[in-house]
């Protein structure tokens, strides 16, 4: 070791053939061979470039089928400063996934919230379920819904931003988890559908027009794709999504992380009613549906 070197020291040796003539040609010499290493070092910068001779030996870990349910604005373009929402304001998300198989689709089974990032904690509420029936639409003050364009690997819907009552109106957000699932089939099945209720209709709609099979929408709906290949389900959160009580009528959610809550008077809260978006089977200490709470 030199000076936090590894030093490699050889000497090379030349001795020269020895031939019975009056005359040379060459000389014996010896040539001293230092190799130094530094101990610390980064390969990339000493132009190291490795070749792989046998590229069949490395595999992505990626899944073929990964998902992502994203946060988009109003022009369904992904926006991932938007994270604060006022309440009753739409929230658009984007449930996309990789599709590397063809003939294969995405379609969402279920999404629900919770006031924690764990999936399994509460309070929750569901906002869609038996394999895709957005059950959070059927509610009379809410406008949630499908919406196009809907491709192979992407399914777009919002859903009216809601606050939990188990938590304070002034901090109050949520993590939405959505079980996505590709399969191989493109058919529009009751086990893979994408329907809401049509309060105007006053009955269930498929966002691509086969109404049929939301018949089962209101009872439970027949799990046709029960044999799925492994990776192609999977339960996917949102990034925490912050709701606040709008104050006044001339005031727009900016949508940034820095967003401060609005303070409000007694007054205000006087004034403003929570939507009726509590989900009594999902969560205790919710409602009766049509209730009112200050």
């Amino acid at each position: 070791m030199e000076a936090g070197q590894l030093v490699y020291k050889n000497v090379l040796k030349y001795v020269p053939s020895v031939h019975n003539s009056t005359i040379r040609r060459s000389m014996p010499f010896t040539v001293p061979l230092q190799c130094r290493y530094y101990r610390y070092h980064h390969v990339y910068k000493h132009g190291i470039r490795p070749l792989w001779r046998n590229q069949t030996r490395f595999k992505s870990l990626q899944s073929p089928n990964s998902f992502a349910l994203r946060i988009i604005n109003g022009d369904w373009v992904p926006d991932h400063m938007m994270n604060t929402f006022y309440l009753g304001q739409p929230i658009h998300f984007e449930a996309t996934t990789n599709l590397t198989i063809p003939g294969t689709k995405l379609f969402i089974h279920s999404c629900y919230a919770t006031a924690s990032p764990a999936l399994n904690s509460t309070p929750r509420y569901t906002v869609i379920e038996n394999y895709g029936c957005m059950v959070d639409s059927k509610y009379e003050t809410c406008s949630s819904h499908f919406v196009p364009p809907r491709t192979k690997n992407t399914i777009n819907f919002f859903v009216d931003a809601f606050q939990f009552n188990a938590l304070s109106p002034m901090v109050n957000k949520y993590y939405m988890h959505c079980t996505m699932v590709v399969t191989s089939n493109s058919m529009i099945t009751q086990s893979a559908k994408s329907c809401h209720y049509d309060k105007s209709m006053r009955r269930w709609v498929e966002l691509e027009g086969n109404h049929r099979v939301c018949s089962c929408c209101d009872s439970v709906c027949i799990n046709e794709d029960a044999t799925l290949p492994v990776g192609s389900k999977s339960t996917i959160s949102s990034d925490a999504l912050l709701v606040i009580e709008k104050q006044g009528g001339d005031v727009e959610a900016e949508g940034k992380e820095d967003h401060e809550p609005i303070q409000h008077s007694e007054e205000t809260y006087a004034d403003t009613r929570v939507p009726e978006h509590s989900d009594p089977e999902n969560y205790e200490g919710a409602g009766e549906p049509g209730a009112e709470y200050w």
